[in-house]
């Protein structure tokens, strides 16, 4: 976290600068104070009012200090957190699907709503008005040490206190943090479901249900945070108890000397205000290190995401596909697979999909069908096996090449808030209005993009509110479709339209000479007689593949699954 610090240095010197000429000040205005005093005792003509004018100055000065202090701050963080969000957020984005999928979305989503919200309050605002503070306490100690040098020495003994303070419950608010930012994570993972799943719990009437697990969470939550802010109170406590003894303990060795005539009533006016702002600063300086200390184990948690490898092991490879093999077929060679050593997904799958061609995938849920394309799109690497376009090995591949080689069209549409041209181009020059128009036209959504007032550069809200899930499915698909990528992997891509339109999708998306097609289906209907074969999965393995006529006649998985209606989940 340092280096945000080192990035914003010249402001940060700047911040100490100012802070150094306003105290600087401020202990001149206590000297004023004890000037006053001494004018009280010893009345000298007209010395009452030159006090006086160079008081209001001094205070007018300090003013426009703080004030210059207090914006110069504002910046620092301003450019801490600009600087830090946007840090974290591209180094999520650079992760690898595993790595990234390994923790969850919603370990993501903890962080940048919570963690660094977090980290952004408690840590950066706190060092840098520590900063400040500490100028503040050695400017007063200095002016006192100037007044007297044991003075100087029984203030620091009364702080020794303080000292040892910090150090007392520093471990424990360390874990409360991280605590609570565990809650806070699976907070928004529930909170997420919950929203995702409104249309399901209303239309089954069960929202007392989903209501009553949202308050439990929300209890778990709260009862984290308030065991936290108990912890802080006790610390809070624990930091007065020791700034009062800092702050009685000098007055009253300064009283019995002023009692004693050791030194003036003035000098023990200004001594009152310096070892004041000793104390003030002090327990300040204790409060920001108990919340400093507090966010150690999150800033743990976002430096690990900072300065971790965002490249995974299979994400190394810097082969390139030669230009003989632009459109060549995609095989798996006795591929074994699993996300966890317990859970093997793919069992020796072998199979060739011959470029050109046109495939559906069927099985049911957890055969191994989506694993197939995370495979082929290189998110994940065989346990052993090899998968291979052409002649090269998937994993030796430049990721940004399999990229470019493969497009994938989900079942969960995504649309992005810009126009539909950002949306189908994704924000690339080379596509002319006539391509998009003719992608459109692919996924039958060319009629209404042009009855449109902006048309291409009509504006998507943000969700893509303003257009249906058909329509938006239809966008993504036109996307693809503008990509032209020589491997097309769909995922029940059609989920959200109607049977004919659906159909007549199928039909343009199969109807592309040379592209290879591969497409998971859970729907069995008479589309699946425009594909070249049929390949379907059981146990993470091929069973059975070919044309239609073919399986049907063979009366196996194929025939069995189209007699019971198609498969209706589309898990692993």
């Amino acid at each position: 976290m340092e280096r945000y610090l080192i990035n914003n240095k010249k402001t940060i010197v700047l911040y100490s600068l100012l802070a150094v000429v306003a105290y600087a000040f401020l202990t001149l205005l206590y000297q004023c104070y004890a000037w006053i005093t001494d004018t009280i005792g010893s009345p000298v003509e007209g010395k009452a009012e030159r006090i006086t004018i160079a008081s209001i100055v001094i205070l007018i000065v300090l003013l426009v200090c703080l004030n210059i202090l207090a914006v110069v701050k504002r910046t620092i963080l301003y450019e801490i957190c600009r600087q830090f969000r946007s840090d974290v957020l591209s180094k999520a984005y650079q992760l690898g699907y595993v790595r990234y999928h390994l923790k969850g979305k919603e370990y993501y989503e903890s962080i940048l709503l919570n963690d660094i919200q977090t980290i952004e309050e408690d840590y950066f605002s706190n060092v840098i008005e520590f900063l400040g503070d500490s100028v503040q306490l050695v400017i007063m100690l200095a002016a006192i040490g100037m007044v007297g040098v044991p003075y100087l020495l029984v203030v620091l003994v009364f702080a020794i206190p303080s000292v040892i303070h910090p150090f007392l419950l520093r471990k424990k608010l360390e874990k409360r943090a991280l605590l609570v930012s565990e809650e806070k994570e699976d907070y928004t993972k529930e909170t997420d479901d919950l929203l995702r799943a409104f249309e399901l719990y209303k239309s089954a009437g069960k929202e007392q249900v989903m209501t009553a697990g949202f308050q439990q969470r929300v209890g778990k939550l709260e009862a984290s945070k308030l065991a936290q802010k108990n912890l802080r109170t006790w610390n809070s406590c624990l930091m007065a108890l020791c700034v009062y003894l800092l702050k009685a303990g000098s007055q009253m060795f300064f009283t019995y000397h002023a009692v004693r005539g050791v030194i003036a009533v003035a000098t023990v006016s200004l001594l009152f205000g310096l070892a004041n702002n000793v104390g003030n600063p002090v327990a300040a300086l204790l409060g920001y290190l108990g919340a400093i200390n507090g966010t150690k184990e999150v800033r743990k948690k976002c430096w690990e995401l900072l300065g971790e490898d965002v490249k995974d092991q299979f994400e190394s490879g810097d082969q390139d596909i030669d230009q003989s093999e632009k459109a060549a077929s995609v095989s798996f060679d006795k591929v074994q697979f699993g996300y966890t050593k317990e859970k093997q997904i793919l069992n020796g799958f072998t199979f060739c999909f011959e470029r050109g061609k046109k495939y559906a995938l069927y099985g049911a849920s957890g055969c191994g069908k989506s694993t197939v394309f995370r495979l082929i799109k290189g998110y994940c690497t065989p346990d052993s096996g090899r998968v291979m376009i052409g002649q090269t090995d998937v994993s030796k591949m430049k990721p940004d090449m399999i990229n470019r080689y493969i497009t994938y069209i989900s079942q969960v549409p995504f649309v992005f808030a810009g126009t539909i041209r950002e949306n189908l181009a994704m924000f690339r020059k080379d596509h002319s209005d006539q391509e998009m128009m003719d992608a459109l036209e692919a996924a039958g959504l060319a009629d209404l993009i042009r009855s449109l007032p902006g048309k291409l550069d009509e504006e998507i809200k943000e969700g893509g509110k303003n257009f249906s899930g058909g329509e938006k499915q239809r966008i993504t698909i036109a996307r693809a479709l503008l990509h032209k990528s020589a491997v097309l992997l769909v995922d029940e891509g059609t989920s959200a339209l109607d049977n004919e339109t659906a159909y007549q999708i199928e039909q343009n998306l199969l109807s592309q000479e040379g592209r290879t097609v591969i497409s998971i289906n859970h729907r069995v209907n008479d589309s699946v007689r425009l594909y070249d074969e049929i390949v379907m999965i059981q146990d993470g393995r091929v069973v059975e593949h070919g044309p239609y006529e073919l399986l049907m006649e063979a009366r196996g998985a194929f025939y069995k699954m189209w007699m019971e209606g198609g498969v209706k989940d589309n898990e692993a």
